[in-house]
């Protein structure tokens, strides 16, 4: 999991933890606050944010998957040349509230 900023590492891996024990399959987790990333978003420079986020996702080649924690860092998954999956939470979660908004409609009854 990475994270830009050290506050997010706690609550991001809770909830992480969370969900894997949910779904009864086992993790484990290895948080990376990408250096400097914060600095450069902060200073307004979106292009060297998301390229040192993108050179933290590079580096996690040796995991099963690498996790976005924050919103903001999203982009750098298309920037990143690794076959690892890179998840982040936009996408995921614009579509997990789409469908409680509205729900897909239940089949016709064909009794």
């Amino acid at each position: 999991m990475l994270a830009a900023l050290p506050g997010t590492v706690r609550p991001t891996t809770a909830l992480l933890e969370e969900e894997a024990a949910r779904s009864g399959r086992p993790v484990t987790l290895t948080p990376v606050v990408v250096d400097g990333a914060w600095d450069r978003f902060e200073a307004g420079d979106r292009t060297g944010y998301l390229a040192a986020v993108a050179t933290a996702v590079d580096a996690a080649a040796d995991t099963d998957v690498v996790v976005l924690a924050q919103a903001s860092m999203a982009d750098a998954a298309s920037r990143a040349t690794t076959a690892v999956p890179v998840l982040s939470s936009p996408a995921r979660g614009l579509h997990a509230a789409a469908h409680l908004a509205h729900p897909a409609p239940a089949p016709p009854d064909r009794a």
